[in-house]
């Protein structure tokens, strides 16, 4: 009997209606913090993936793939000032 008591008053004590005129829902919260992968970011990464595969193939292929990973790399970055011109 007493531990029912105690188990209502702690449901009540502690419901967020009561102090909080908007509760949020956890999920919400989850959603807002929860990191994500930017796609500039994934551009800029996969840049380096030709640069790699510069030193492994034949000397005949690391200029071209030198200049793939540049052009990616300004992709990238041009995404990136897109991207941080639309968050203002």
């Amino acid at each position: 009997m007493f531990s029912r008591s105690i188990e209502r008053l702690n449901a009540h004590a502690l419901s967020p209606e009561k102090y909080v005129d908007n509760p949020i829902k956890t999920e919400e919260i989850a959603e807002q913090t929860s990191p994500r992968m930017e796609p500039w970011f994934k551009v800029m990464i996969g840049a380096f993936a030709p640069m790699a595969g510069a030193f492994v193939l034949p000397s005949a292929a690391t200029i071209p793939m030198l200049v793939i990973t540049g052009v990616l790399m300004l992709i990238g970055f041009a995404m990136l000032i897109n991207h941080e011109r639309k968050q203002r």
